[in-house]
């Protein structure tokens, strides 16, 4: 986020109304400190990072645990179901 879209933030019509929010009011003031481009390198700011693993965890994650979901084996061998791909049985 650069300062103009900062600005842009706190101007949005919902957080004018909300006093702790207003320019100038400490809460304020500390959000802008906490921003990346306060940093030199912004790229290794606390929050920038969280935001790199929270979209990894939303987006990558979930289709990494979606491969690796165990052989569902019918109960009774007659079972109507198929596998798409033989099993192997035993070590692999």
């Amino acid at each position: 986020m650069t300062p103009a879209a900062l600005a842009q933030w706190f101007d949005n019509r919902r957080r004018r109304q909300l006093p702790p929010l207003n320019a100038g009011t400490p809460l304020a003031q500390r959000i802008e400190r906490l921003q990346p481009f306060q940093r030199r390198d912004p790229d290794e700011h606390p929050l920038r990072l969280l935001a790199v693993y929270t979209n990894v965890a939303k987006h990558r994650a979930p289709a990494e645990a979606a491969t690796r979901l165990g052989a569902v084996q019918p109960d009774d061998p007659r079972s109507d179901l198929t596998d798409a791909l033989p099993l192997k049985r035993g070590p692999h």
